[in-house]
């Protein structure tokens, strides 16, 4: 199984292809099935993807077990088969022999996707193998390849965060001293000091802002990976609701299980191989009770602590369940797809919004009051003013966009206020 994600005109959309096992009339065959069913569904769950299509060979002929799993993973997650829909009668595997053919692979797509697809046939005429090629023609257009996806990772990573509240004096010393290392390495854009600011348009002075802005940053951020304690939060990758209820016994037996097993040499057949079988079907389909139940269990977690009296865990637990379908970007808004063509859109909207009324004694007025100002004698952005401004700042604050958060100017020095208030002098004036 592999996947991608692609950024078209109806959103980002998850691509999945899939080779699923063949029902060898066992229960390994038949819970391997139901597995990645159920990966395909988690890929698309953790990534922030609006639609879904998955293609491939299901092995799922009408009438056996492994074609009800099929039509239960269609009806619970709201897909269609796309071949279903405009073909009939048609066979995509046909034996070496002639005498057996059947429909087993499909292409299945979220439901607003449906309309989108046509042209779909069987290519009986290209002879590679068994199968015979399924053809689809997906009418939108396609702005880029967004990412790969890789089955059974959610991309929950471990991450690491400053402690700020757990600094000691000597932290904070040491802080200041390796920030100011860093700083003074810094070139001060002499050339945006001597502009005079009057309507000044060189792109050369802007990049110089920004560099000059990236450099104090990295300094800031460099001096706190290397000296400010941080702690670690890992992934939830592995979070199974229930585990505590359904699972964890299970597992216990069947962990040992396997280990006698093992002990006696691996046989394959007798009592520690018949008790090592039972205990491993025991413990995966208690398994797949809590995946298939997810939701239901997280909603009895949550009123368990709700009965509990616990107000802060209950709210916290229902934040982390509601926001956790939450896409991390707007990929689509009023038919702008991308964050760029998002942009333009949001500012072609309040452009025309703020215009649509005609007051031309106001725009008069402010073009008058912006003439009588002498931008060089009336900005002044002192080491004062920095210091008052930083000291205002709140700890224990969540990091701003460039990830640096307030203590890290709070703890920081003279040197830094400086930089800060030649950065701001020569944003204003030029």
């Amino acid at each position: 199984m592999s996947a991608i994600k692609l950024a078209t005109s109806e959103g980002v959309i998850l691509l999945v292809n899939v080779y699923m096992p063949t029902d060898v009339s066992d229960i390994d065959s038949c819970e391997e099935y139901v597995d990645i069913c159920s990966k395909i569904i988690a890929m698309f769950v953790d990534n922030d993807a609006v639609r879904m299509i998955v293609a491939g060979d299901f092995n799922c002929r009408p009438g056996t077990r492994f074609h009800k799993i099929y039509t239960e993973f269609l009806v619970e997650h709201n897909l269609v088969c796309v071949d279903s829909c405009q073909l009939q009668n048609a066979d995509t595997f046909i034996s070496d022999d002639g005498l057996r053919s059947s429909c087993i692979d499909h292409i299945l797509c979220s439901q607003s996707l449906l309309p989108v697809f046509t042209d779909v046939e069987v290519l009986y005429g290209m002879i590679c193998s068994d199968h015979r090629p399924l053809s689809a023609l997906l009418g939108c257009s396609l702005n880029s390849i967004v990412d790969t996806v890789q089955p059974g990772c959610n991309g929950a990573t471990d991450k690491y965060y400053p402690c700020w509240d757990r600094v000691s004096n000597e932290d904070i010393t040491r802080y200041q001293c390796r920030l100011d290392e860093l700083l003074s390495a810094v070139n001060i854009p002499v050339d945006l000091i001597s502009c005079n600011g009057e309507c000044c348009d060189r792109c050369e002075h802007r990049t110089l802002v920004n560099m000059y802005y990236d450099e104090i940053i990295s300094c800031i951020i460099t001096a706190t990976e290397n000296v400010i304690p941080r702690s670690k939060v890992c992934g939830n990758e592995h979070n199974v609701p229930g585990w505590v209820d359904y699972v964890d016994e299970k597992h216990d037996i069947a962990q040992q299980a396997f280990l006698h097993w093992c002990h006696d040499g691996k046989p394959r057949y007798g009592p520690s191989y018949a008790h090592m079988y039972r205990s491993r079907a025991a413990f995966k389909q208690a398994l797949r009770f809590c995946k298939r139940n997810k939701e239901r269990l997280q909603a009895d977690a949550l009123a368990l602590s709700y009965n509990n009296v616990d107000a802060k865990k209950f709210w916290k637990g229902v934040t982390t369940v509601a926001n956790r379908k939450a896409t991390a970007h707007v990929n689509k808004i009023c038919g702008a797809v991308g964050e760029q063509n998002i942009c333009d859109m949001w500012h072609n909207h309040f452009r025309h919004l703020y215009n649509s009324v005609h007051t031309d004694r106001d725009k008069y007025a402010f073009y008058e009051t912006v003439e009588t100002i002498d931008r060089q004698s009336s900005v002044r952005v002192t080491i004062a003013d920095v210091r008052d401004a930083i000291a205002a700042l709140k700890n224990t604050k969540a990091s701003g966009p460039n990830g640096v958060h307030a203590e890290a100017f709070k703890y920081s020095g003279i040197r830094l206020w400086t930089h800060l208030s030649l950065f701001f002098y020569v944003l204003l004036v030029s």
